[in-house]
């Protein structure tokens, strides 16, 4: 038996946004753009209502997440 994907539904969907902190900045290969893509996925997730995980290892050591995702 071959499984399914079943549809996507707002109502049984979340975003995760893990570790996009600022000690990463100089470290991440385009790092703007990861910073992009985390500024549009929390505008999303606040347009549809869906929600948004948003994660920081050990913000004393790395930083708190980018303001721009904020």
């Amino acid at each position: 038996m071959k499984p399914q994907i079943g549809r996507l539904l707002i109502k049984n969907s979340i975003f995760f946004q893990c570790d996009i902190q600022k000690r990463f900045g100089n470290l991440i290969w385009k790092m703007p753009n990861v910073i992009h893509v985390g500024k549009m996925m929390a505008m999303v997730s606040k347009v549809l209502k869906i929600p948004l995980i948003v994660t920081e290892q050990h913000s004393k050591v790395f930083g708190t997440t980018f303001e721009e995702i904020n």
